[in-house]
């Protein structure tokens, strides 16, 4: 775990924005279209509008925490 945090403290904060952004797009389409099949039988419009809401509201919470992540100041030898 030690390698991994040194491997992403030392990436460009580029590649870790992208990176993290890429796995909330990914998520959210795995699980929106799991919960979406599982729970929208017929077209139901007002669930459907809820279901996209709920995916926006939580894809700008998480990307909100690895930006802050992301672009925090480095703390080295202090």
């Amino acid at each position: 775990m030690q390698h991994f945090r040194h491997f992403l403290s030392n990436m460009p904060t580029l590649y870790k924005i992208l990176i993290g952004n890429s796995l909330v797009i990914a998520a959210g389409a795995i699980v929106g279209t799991a919960v979406t099949k599982r729970f929208i039988e017929q077209s139901n419009f007002e669930l459907a509008t809820i279901f996209v809401a709920a995916g926006i509201t939580a894809s700008i919470v998480v990307n909100y925490f690895i930006l802050r992540a992301a672009l925090r100041p480095s703390r080295c030898c202090g």
